[in-house]
């Protein structure tokens, strides 16, 4: 509720859009979990490097056994330390997305709180319902998402580097396949995103339709 009344206040003073004033709310946590997030991504390149310094002490009869075990600490160490800074990561982001879907809940029911009675009839209640229960919802996914959507770029320029210093330029014919996987799933989302479109014009309908039948038993 604190962080729902500091979105209010930035609201009563400031001129800027709401998406910009929702990101002032949650701007500093939204930055410490993206860096504890790109740390723990980069650490999860410690395995495959830290492996080829393995295979190769194994490989090498040559090389003293101390390094062996060093080089496994050091991969044991960077997991441990990786999977305690994305799940601290991780953690941020929940609180980040509840705040944003409190502060959405609490202007939607606001708003409506504020509406004249002579303005309500031309409110369709189904619009209402699907706002707060699939809209709110979709924000909430997507602040969920978000993140892994700003570091996977950085993520696959480091791998496909990875993959040409390890292998030479063959190593692009993985990536390739991806680019291509993903034109297809990009036309496949836009079917289903039409078709999502279409059942919420539904939905609102039977909200609307549920609403006028409740209606009609306390009538009766």
């Amino acid at each position: 509720m604190n962080s729902y009344n500091f979105f209010q206040n930035i609201r009563a003073h400031s001129k800027r859009t709401f998406a910009r004033d929702l990101f002032s709310v949650v701007k500093w946590s939204f930055f410490k979990c993206l860096f504890l997030a790109i740390i723990s991504n980069l650490l999860q390149f410690a395995g495959p490097l830290i492996l080829g310094k393995i295979l190769t002490f194994l490989s090498d009869d040559s090389i003293p056994l101390y390094e062996g075990y060093m080089w496994a600490s050091i991969l044991f160490g960077c997991y441990l330390i990786r999977n305690i800074i994305f799940q601290h990561a991780m953690h941020l982001l929940n609180h980040m997305s509840t705040i944003i879907n409190n502060c959405l809940y609490g202007s939607i029911f606001n708003k409506i709180m504020r509406i004249s009675s002579a303005s309500k009839k031309y409110q369709d209640v189904g619009k209402v319902m699907n706002l707060v229960n699939v809209d709110c919802n979709t924000i909430y996914g997507f602040t969920q998402m978000m993140l892994f959507l700003l570091i996977s770029p950085l993520m696959i320029v480091i791998s496909i580097t990875l993959i040409i210093l390890q292998i030479g330029w063959v190593g692009l014919i993985g990536p390739g396949m991806l680019l291509i996987g993903m034109v297809f799933q990009n036309v496949i989302q836009n079917y289903a995103f039409k078709y999502r479109k279409q059942s919420s014009t539904f939905t609102d309908k039977r909200s609307k339709a549920l609403n006028e039948f409740f209606s009609g038993i306390k009538i009766i």
